[in-house]
């Protein structure tokens, strides 16, 4: 049964919605002075990667491709919130990148699972 696009980008785009408000949760265990527009920044980029790891057609493997995503958008938010955000988003730059590669990578294998 093979199985369409938009299925893959819904699924990844939910489960980029879960992984993103768990590691808001993660983020606040490291420092629970985060503001609002990070919160929804942290939440929106997870929920982003997870919908670009559903439309992706890349033939490389799942691991690669879900560290490849998951640094590439995490970075530039962990750098992001190291400019904007003060003492609490410095504290939070290097965690960032990390639970975001994880996120990344479980969030391919999970779309890797579902696929023909």
């Amino acid at each position: 049964m093979k199985t369409g696009l938009w299925p893959r980008v819904k699924s990844g785009a939910g489960w980029g919605l879960f992984l993103g408000i768990c590691d808001y949760v993660a983020a606040w265990s490291v420092t629970n002075d985060i503001s609002a527009w990070a919160v929804r920044a942290i939440v929106l980029v997870q929920t982003l990667m997870g919908a670009a790891i559903g439309a992706e057609k890349w033939s490389a493997s799942w691991w690669v491709k879900g560290l490849v995503f998951g640094l590439g958008f995490n970075i530039p938010l962990a750098a992001g919130l190291a400019l904007l955000g003060g003492a609490w988003g410095r504290s939070l730059a290097p965690w960032v990148p990390l639970t975001g590669a994880a996120i990344g990578l479980f969030t391919e294998w999970v779309i890797n699972r579902s696929r023909p």
